[in-house]
């Protein structure tokens, strides 16, 4: 992989809800992250640890499957690259995770024993949600999120620039300023 589909990658992913939606989903199915360690010899021949973060089932399912669905539907509505690239006031954010709060409480007041909820698990559901998803409603806020995209494209692109002698042609970043 180049470095231009790295960053294509990054921008994607990163414009993305799917990453925070897929971690939801995994709450609600009762895994938590556990981290197990690996030791890895470099080829200078020390060697570094090596955290690695795995979802492993910890606990009993939250929702079942069609009330899993329907909530990571919900919230996948709300975070989409539309939301993460608008130019959002914090008063809108704000009305945004509100809105989103008030549409899961419904749908979870409503339905909850389709979703096979557990009186003792809605509280554990609304905690989630409010430190999981609703922060990342709060990214577009004063183009945060165009903002950071302008500033790495940008920085991606720039260009040194040569006169007709050719100093600084193909002669590294500081190329033209110390003649090599």
């Amino acid at each position: 992989m180049d470095d231009n589909e790295g960053k294509e990658g990054m921008f994607k992913w990163s414009l993305s809800g799917e990453d925070i939606v897929i971690q939801f989903q995994h709450i609600l199915q009762g895994d938590q992250l556990v981290a197990t360690y690996k030791t890895e010899t470099l080829p200078d021949g020390t060697t570094q640890q090596i955290q690695i973060l795995e979802w492993a089932k910890k606990g009993d399912k939250l929702l079942n499957d069609v009330g899993i669905q329907q909530i990571s539907t919900t919230i996948y509505s709300f975070l989409n690259r539309s939301v993460f690239l608008s130019n959002l006031t914090e008063a809108r954010a704000m009305q945004l995770a509100r809105d989103l709060l008030l549409t899961v409480n419904k749908k979870l007041f409503l339905d909850h024993e389709a979703f096979g909820l557990k009186e003792s698990d809605y509280e554990h559901i609304i905690t989630e949600l409010e430190e999981l998803v609703i922060p990342s409603l709060f990214r577009p806020v004063d183009e945060g999120e165009r903002r950071f995209f302008t500033k790495t494209s940008s920085e991606n692109r720039q260009i040194i620039t040569t006169d007709k002698s050719g100093i600084g042609a193909s002669s590294g970043l500081f190329g033209g300023f110390t003649g090599k």
